[in-house]
């Protein structure tokens, strides 16, 4: 199963972090970390598009909507 999640910095930008549930600490910098939100969504659209489990920290329940159907 794959976590929607987002860290926040101490300057206060957002990092985006797509992981595996089991995964605490960032394992793969280069595939885990998004720094665009448009990058991001597209990685959990597909996700959620292909059915696949996932737990969700960062989207609202209407954007959610909008991965299902495409748009």
């Amino acid at each position: 199963m794959k976590v929607f999640d987002s860290i926040s910095t101490a300057d206060g930008f957002e990092i985006y972090w797509l992981h595996d549930h089991r995964d605490t600490t960032l394992q793969d910098l280069e595939n885990d970390l998004y720094y665009d939100y448009y990058s991001f969504y597209e990685a959990c659209e597909e996700i959620v598009q292909n059915g696949d489990d996932f737990e969700n920290y960062v989207f609202d329940d209407n954007e959610l909507k909008d991965m299902r159907n495409g748009r």
